[in-house]
């Protein structure tokens, strides 16, 4: 018989008038297949975000944990040249603690829920597509039995996106009383002008830098910086401990930290321990990164318009605080011996916009309550 011929015959035994119009329209069936494949590869795709969202939290909360011990036994030490500390830092540390687990529980929970109810719907759309692929390969007379409910089905489906879980961090790395002590430690931290890149000013007394309208006209002596805007301390520090606080204001990029004394200042730098520097920085007003890209970016919920650093030689500690936020603890970067004498580092990276004009300036802690 010929193809005419059979679908003739067909439609003269289909009484469903739904049937009649899936015969006049056998597109229906892969349209359905490709909607429930697309919406497959979306929960899949979503399933797998919310994967990596889970592992970045419970690293953000590992490192924040790992922070809240290294600050207190830090204070502890410190305040044992000063006075015996008391029963009050135990229980504040592992008030911190328990605030952090508390949090990690909720947060855990919501992101386990999110993953599970995608996990529940790819199971959903799976036996869908495998009844409509079944159900195509089927002679047409049983095919079409129950084909529009299934149709119906196939069409109606839409994924259930997952509802937003913030990651952000609430419970904070802070030690009451801990800028207190470490500013006994203070330096008088001053700029070294035959360091700075040629586009950057500093000031007479050597306590500001900004970036200025022209290059200057300065020799190309071998401490200065020639591609980056970088200014250098004069003080090198090879022992002990020292603090010093710098004022970015409202500036929507900068730098802080300190480098190796012979680090390459003519070629490409790269922010990065494994290169000798140290530093923390903020690029496009809102992002907050520690060195380079090995390191996650950081969540400060309250912007520093003032940084606090500590440098301890011998703990190989070099930690960074927002003075704004009542000394609330920025980063810690890993305790690794310093390979020789360090200098702080300073950059006002440009002057881009209105919010990037204003100095970076090393501030006074002196007579301070």
């Amino acid at each position: 018989m010929d193809p005419v011929a059979l679908a003739e015959a067909i439609v003269e035994e289909v009484a469903c008038p739904i049937c009649m119009t899936f015969l006049r329209e056998p597109w229906k069936l892969h349209e359905a297949l490709e909607h429930l494949r697309k919406e497959q590869d979306e929960a899949w795709k979503l399933e797998v975000g919310e994967r990596k969202r889970t592992a970045s939290w419970k690293i953000q909360v590992e490192t924040r944990k790992q922070s809240i011990m290294w600050e207190f036994e830090k204070y502890r030490r410190l305040l044992k040249k000063k006075q015996p500390p008391g029963r009050r830092l135990e229980v504040e540390a592992a008030a911190a603690l328990a605030s952090l687990e508390q949090e990690e529980g909720e947060t855990m929970q919501k992101l386990e829920q999110n993953r599970n109810e995608l996990i529940q719907q790819s199971r959903v759309l799976w036996r869908l597509i495998a009844e409509l692929e079944e159900r195509s390969q089927r002679p047409v007379r049983w095919m079409l039995q129950g084909i529009q409910e299934v149709l119906n089905r196939s069409k109606s489906w839409s994924l259930r996106r997952p509802e937003p879980v913030s990651l952000d961090l609430k419970t904070d790395c802070r030690v009451l009383g801990l800028r207190e002590i470490l500013k006994t430690y203070a330096a008088d931290v001053r700029l070294d002008p035959d360091t700075a890149y040629s586009r950057l000013v500093v000031s007479e007394d050597r306590k500001c830098v900004r970036y200025g309208d022209t290059k200057q006209k300065l020799p190309d002596n071998p401490e200065r910086f020639y591609r980056y805007n970088i200014v250098l301390g004069s003080q090198c520090i090879s022992s002990g401990r020292h603090y010093w606080e710098v004022e970015v204001g409202d500036r929507s990029e900068w730098g802080l930290g300190v480098c190796k004394e012979n680090v390459d200042r003519k070629e490409v730098v790269y922010l990065s321990p494994h290169y000798g520097f140290w530093v923390i920085r903020l690029r496009k007003g809102n992002e907050y990164r520690a060195g380079t890209d090995e390191y996650p970016l950081l969540s400060l919920p309250v912007p520093p318009r003032r940084v606090g650093v500590f440098l301890d030689y011998e703990a190989h500690d070099i930690s960074f605080y927002n003075v704004t936020d009542n000394g609330s603890h920025i980063f810690t970067f890993p305790h690794y011996p310093f390979p020789g004498r360090l200098l702080p580092y300073f950059s006002p990276c440009y002057s881009i916009g209105a919010n990037n004009t204003a100095p970076l300036a090393i501030c006074s802690l002196d007579g301070e309550d």
